[in-house]
C-alpha cells in the first residue's frame, strides 16, 4: 500500500515509460513522414498515447500551433 504522493509519483513514472516506448515505436514513422497526411497520422498516434501538442512540437522541431494545424487540417 502506497501513500497518495507515492501513488502519483509511480503514475507519473509509468506515464513517462509508456511515452518513451511509444516514441521509440513511432520514431521511424516520424522520420519517414513527408506529407501532411503522414505527419497527421503520426501526430494523432502520439496524441492518443498522451503526448501534448507542445511535446509533439518539441520532438519534431515545430511549434505546438503548427502541430495543431496539421492535425486539424489532415
Amino acid at each position: 500500500m502506497l501513500c497518495s504522493r507515492c501513488e502519483r509519483l509511480v503514475a507519473v513514472e509509468a506515464t513517462k515509460m509508456v511515452k518513451n516506448f511509444c516514441l521509440e515505436e513511432l520514431s521511424v514513422d516520424l522520420e519517414r513522414a513527408k506529407t501532411r497526411d503522414e505527419k497527421q497520422m503520426v501526430f494523432s498516434e502520439l496524441a492518443s498515447h498522451g503526448f501534448t501538442l507542445r511535446e509533439i512540437g518539441n520532438i519534431c522541431g515545430l511549434s505546438h500551433e503548427r502541430v495543431r494545424q496539421i492535425m486539424e487540417v489532415g
